[in-house]
């Protein structure tokens, strides 16, 4: 499904092919990522017939529109702010947001050659590392 998004994007927007900002395989998963908190949001909204979610889908759809011109920190950050609302009202959870986002990170980090991070139990810190 999300394959078919970003089609459409490059067939719609045949300039974002020449942007340096959108070439790196991050934005175009951080891409994917705006546009599924984006269906949560108009999904809760049906639901709630109401816009109570409006500052994050404002900010999906703004990403949504202007990946090519963002860099990946601001993306990084926006996505961790929205991840945060949507967290807070149950329209998902950490855990479902790492297990869906680690296999796009993860097959990201292998097609750069990038070694991939172990898994951190949080169990496992140290109260003074906290």
């Amino acid at each position: 499904m999300y394959e078919k998004i970003l089609r459409n994007i490059y067939k719609n927007n045949p300039t974002l092919g020449n942007n340096i900002m959108f070439q790196g395989p991050i934005s175009k998963s951080n891409l994917i990522l705006f546009k599924r908190y984006k269906d949560f949001i108009l999904k809760a909204n049906k639901i709630n017939f109401a816009n109570k979610y409006i500052e994050e889908y404002n900010m999906c759809d703004y990403m949504i529109n202007n990946i090519a011109t963002t860099t990946i920190d601001k993306q990084s950050r926006w996505l961790g702010y929205i991840q945060r609302g949507l967290i807070d009202v149950n329209l998902t959870t950490v855990k479902s947001e790492r297990e869906f986002s680690r296999n796009l990170f993860h097959k990201n980090y292998k097609d750069m050659g990038i070694t991939i991070p172990e898994s951190i139990n949080l169990s496992d810190i140290k109260e003074e590392d906290k």
